[in-house]
């Protein structure tokens, strides 16, 4: 999944778009103002590789993503080179979002979600519990590679 940006990365993300490795037919899990995961999904990507990042993407909440092919997305820009990678082949779940009306994204790898708006709450039937043997430290591994930054870094550097 690319997700492009269109001014600094240090600024507003939006008017971009976000890319995946892969082309993807995914679905966004809808929140309810409880914090609940609704259903059915709601159709987001149909056999594509890239998102639009908007400011009303984000209105509705973040956009939860379960069983991506992908397990890589990159956050790029459409005026500049310059991207951020970011690899999450440990994690079952993606969250983006961004607070209402905000000038950033934020990516995270989740290993959990929330409860479903029909679950019985009990612990043991959550979505995405981890149970004995798979909770491993050092198993979860992220990756950020920064692309096309490099001569604007040295250049700082040598002022």
């Amino acid at each position: 999944m690319e997700i492009y940006v269109a001014r600094r990365v240090t600024a507003a993300m939006y008017e971009g778009q976000t890319e995946n490795e892969q082309k993807e037919t995914a679905s966004r899990w809808p929140i309810t103002k409880e914090g609940l995961i609704e259903k059915p999904p709601k159709p987001l990507l149909r056999s594509s590789r890239l998102l639009p990042l908007t400011k009303e993407l984000f209105q509705e909440d973040a956009l939860v993503f379960k069983n991506l092919s992908s397990t890589t997305i990159a956050l790029k820009s459409e005026k500049t080179e310059r991207s951020l990678l970011f690899d999450f082949a440990d994690f079952p779940f993606l969250g983006i979002w961004a607070a209402k009306n905000a000038d950033f994204v934020c990516i995270e790898p989740w290993c959990g979600i929330a409860d479903s708006v029909d679950h019985d709450q009990q612990l043991t039937n959550k979505e995405g519990i981890f149970r004995g043997e798979k909770l491993s430290p050092g198993l979860y591994t992220v990756r950020v590679t920064l692309a096309g930054f490099l001569p604007t870094l040295c250049q700082r550097s040598n002022s």
